[in-house]
């Protein structure tokens, strides 16, 4: 394994020493050289570039968007796997480090090598796309992540659409598959459509089900059969992603990995979808990143929230949460998060299911270790 991290490299891994804002790697070389770990000393996106156009004989899948990426990429890998050794992104490493150590850590042997690639600003998938050259790609949506770095959603579907720009091999035929129903989608398909790909297209107005129609009508293409599809327990493979945990009687679903406007819907949909005979309760961290609509954003939010049945109580952590606050007698807003664990316990919530989410930057996962450390 390829490995730039030696807090976590082991025995018979390879160093990669990168610089980045804060440290250099190659001032762990000696330390690696005394502890006998190999050390290549190279670009690493030259030398995962150079990997890819030489050594890699699997199909390679690019898949982006503003939300559902990693869901998608376990569904994916889940799905393949029925019939084919599959290797993906690990976890969410799905940047300029992340993405190119997961081309150049899949197995010599894999047949399909997933990808999830990140995008913060314009220019950053045509950087990423350069290096992973994907056969195929799959966007899941279009939607509002990252709208202060963006500025505007249409900004947001022509960063996206770099998936495309690479310089692309005359012996390959390359696809994408992408919903006709998420925003921006004549913009995307002309982009795709001018960058060689052949599309493949979905019509699912419920986000809920769309991941799972891109993922199926890619694996039915390679062989996949339907039988095998509804035979198939789909599982979320990476942490903080839909992870269930039981406490006193409830169901408590840690989402808490990222959020944005979209991200967040889909969640609480999907929850109320998943628990229809069930209250629930809502932990929700700030959405970062909104720029100016940020108070917006989360104004609607919380109406959403007075105004769904479903939902019985609802707790709110942030600052952007306690300016724009709406008295109501099932929301409870905090900027203290210490004092989150007590308020769901003088909840007493018995048969409830309490979904947790926000921004990375509120770690709202840390409130449920607090919560069940003592169960």
């Amino acid at each position: 394994m390829y490995s730039i991290d030696t807090r976590t490299i082991k025995e018979n891994d390879i160093f990669i020493p990168i610089k980045g804002e804060n440290f250099d790697g190659h001032s762990f070389i000696p330390e690696m050289i005394k502890r006998k770990i190999k050390v290549l000393d190279v670009d690493l996106p030259e030398y995962a570039t150079y990997h890819r156009m030489n050594n890699i004989k699997a199909t390679v899948i690019g898949l982006t968007g503003s939300s559902g990426k990693t869901t998608l990429k376990d569904m994916l890998h889940q799905i393949l796997s029925i019939k084919y050794k599959v290797h993906s992104t690990f976890e969410n490493q799905n940047n300029e480090v992340g993405a190119p150590l997961t081309l150049l850590n899949a197995p010599s042997d894999a047949d399909f090598i997933i990808i999830e690639m990140g995008m913060r600003h314009r220019g950053d998938l045509t950087y990423l796309s350069n290096i992973i050259r994907p056969d195929i790609t799959l966007i899941t949506n279009i939607g509002l992540a990252h709208l202060e770095l963006m500025k505007t959603q249409k900004n947001i579907a022509l960063g996206k659409s770099e998936i495309f720009n690479f310089p692309k091999d005359k012996n390959k035929k390359y696809s994408a598959y992408l919903n006709t129903k998420f925003d921006y989608y004549e913009l995307v398909k002309e982009k795709a459509q001018k960058n060689e790909f052949i599309i493949n297209t979905i019509t699912e107005e419920q986000p809920l089900l769309s991941s799972k129609k891109l993922a199926s009508a890619l694996a039915m293409n390679f062989g996949i059969t339907q039988e095998e599809l509804d035979a198939l327990e789909i599982k979320s493979i990476s942490p903080h992603r839909e992870e269930i945990t039981k406490w006193n009687g409830n169901i408590i679903i840690d989402d808490a990995y990222n959020a944005n406007p979209n991200s967040m819907e889909f969640s609480i949909n999907k929850t109320k979808a998943m628990y229809p005979n069930h209250k629930i309760i809502t932990v929700l961290g700030e959405m970062k990143e909104l720029g100016k609509k940020e108070d917006l954003f989360h104004k609607e939010l919380i109406n959403k929230i007075i105004n769904d049945k479903q939902i019985e109580k609802a707790i709110f952590y942030g600052n952007t949460y306690l300016r724009i606050e709406k008295k109501n007698d099932k929301c409870y807003y905090y900027t203290d998060k210490t004092l989150i664990p007590s308020k769901i316990n003088e909840l007493s919530p018995k048969n409830k299911v309490i979904l947790f989410k926000g921004s990375r930057s509120t770690k709202m996962e840390t409130i449920i270790k607090e919560l069940i450390k003592n169960d």
